[in-house]
């Protein structure tokens, strides 16, 4: 009966713990459902907010993506219209290029041409400066070949006098050799009275130059008129281009050394 009791008691305290864990169960599932339908509303609530966000993100995302569609438009419109302006540009740098190189072709081309009419009158100056240079050259001979006969022939004839005056003036001089030196002279040597008087003229006679010049009026014509002709043919030597050789030659002669003889005489020499 004490172990009935005993079991009893157990059995009694086992049922008061499994209703006491009966009621714990109760309260904690009571617990669990208000805890479930606090997290459900919780739930809830966040997936409308999400459904909410989504919504207005994808309102947004179709608001930009009109607004895209938009740009893109324009963009395209914008794309395309550069594009006809680049084409239209590069068509007319093409043209540009080709009048250029066509201009450059016919500038080269007038360039050649104009080298070579350049060079065909440079070419026909230069013949025509060499044809000048030879008539200059010829005009020049010609001329100085007039000069020189001009002078020749003036000399020839100043020097004709000259030597008629020599033969006055040996006639005062040298009265015995006359003989001889006229068949010289008849034979074509008509300087011979002149060489003769400029080299066998002595001191003596010319030491009465001066006297004879001053009383014998015949004699002071005939100096004269040779000191003047002598003094006409060194002047139109002096105009001539070979002067210094001339008038040296003129000097040196028979005809200068009389004329130095007679003009230093007289205090006349220049």
């Amino acid at each position: 009966s004490s172990r009935a009791n005993v079991a009893y008691d157990k059995v009694k305290g086992l049922g008061t713990d499994l209703k006491s864990l009966g009621m714990q169960l109760e309260e904690t599932t009571k617990l669990s459902a208000n805890h479930m339908e606090n997290s459900s509303n919780k739930i809830r609530a966040t997936i409308n907010e999400i459904s909410a966000n989504a919504e207005r993100i994808s309102n947004s995302i179709q608001s930009s993506g009109d607004v895209f569609v938009k740009q893109s438009g324009v963009l395209v419109a914008t794309t395309t219209d550069t594009v006809n302006k680049v084409n239209n540009a590069m068509s007319s740098l093409i043209d540009s290029s080709k009048e250029f190189i066509e201009g450059g072709d016919n500038i080269l081309k007038q360039s050649i041409q104009f080298n070579d009419v350049i060079s065909s009158q440079i070419k026909m100056l230069n013949e025509s400066t060499k044809k000048a240079d030879l008539s200059i050259k010829s005009i020049v001979k010609s001329y100085e070949g007039a000069n020189v006969d001009t002078f020749l022939k003036d000399a020839g004839v100043i020097i004709e006098k000259l030597e008629s005056v020599a033969v006055d003036v040996n006639r005062i001089f040298n009265p015995k050799d006359e003989e001889d030196l006229w068949k010289k002279f008849y034979a074509g040597d008509t300087s011979v009275f002149v060489r003769y008087l400029a080299k066998n003229m002595t001191k003596q006679q010319v030491l009465v130059i001066r006297n004879e010049f001053e009383n014998n009026s015949n004699f002071r014509v005939t100096v004269s008129n040779y000191l003047s002709e002598f003094e006409n043919l060194v002047s139109k030597a002096k105009t001539n281009e070979h002067s210094g050789i001339l008038i040296s030659v003129i000097s040196g002669a028979d005809i200068g050394k009389l004329y130095y003889i007679l003009a230093k005489s007289l205090n006349k020499l220049n």
